[in-house]
């Protein structure tokens, strides 16, 4: 939105905004990144199926 100047309805494209979201989406990806990341602790990950010995 900012680099192209696309407008969409009902959505504040002032540059104010566009620079307030900015740090917003840096804590969502963060919030993301931390949420999916593998658990190093062995009792919280989740335990594989051998289907050889099933």
């Amino acid at each position: 939105m900012a680099v192209n100047r696309i407008h969409l309805d009902n959505v504040p494209d002032s540059p104010i905004f566009q620079f307030i979201r900015l740090p917003l989406q840096a804590v969502l990806i963060a919030w993301a990144y931390w949420y999916t990341k593998p658990s190093s602790d062995p009792r919280n990950q989740a335990s594989l199926i051998n289907l050889d010995d099933v």
